[in-house]
């Protein structure tokens, strides 16, 4: 089985796009969930409130919930990337 750490870091690496879900809205609620095409698109808007979390989600779809403690971190490694 691949470590969680792992998982998360080929995941973020293989993104195709960052999905944010604010927990305090209803299931129902259009804008409980948004699609974000870079990661700091969607930091940005997470950081708005301490219940939005972010997923990264690759082009099948797999997808990892990227914990809040270590957003800086994954911000430093998105700002590392190579660009495309």
């Amino acid at each position: 089985m691949q470590p969680r750490a792992d998982w998360e870091r080929a995941v973020f690496d293989a993104a195709a796009h960052f999905l944010t879900i604010d927990m305090a809205r209803s299931f129902t609620d259009p804008e409980r969930r948004a699609r974000w095409p870079t990661f700091p698109q969607a930091l940005q808007f997470a950081r708005k409130s301490d219940r939005v979390c972010i997923y990264a989600v690759t082009p099948a779809e797999r997808s990892t919930i990227l914990e809040r403690a270590a957003w800086d971190r994954w911000e430093e490694r998105w700002n590392q990337r190579s660009p495309s």
